[in-house]
């Protein structure tokens, strides 16, 4: 009965410290898309700014 019990508590605390791991990575994530956004786009104006309007006309011209 002990084992059980002790097995059923490390279950528990691995969940509650995978969702923990979860939780973070997405909000890691979230920040890194708007970090990206916020490169791209002048503050100012709220118009995407020289070097992504560089990159852009990079990728059309190679594709």
């Amino acid at each position: 009965m002990h084992c059980i019990i002790t097995s059923i508590m490390f279950g528990g605390v691995y969940y509650l410290s995978v969702l923990r791991v979860y939780s973070k990575y997405t909000l890691f994530k979230e920040s890194n898309e708007q970090l990206k956004m916020e490169l791209k786009v002048d503050k100012l104006t709220g118009l995407f700014n020289r070097g992504t309007f560089d990159a852009d006309l990079k990728k059309i011209l190679d594709s």
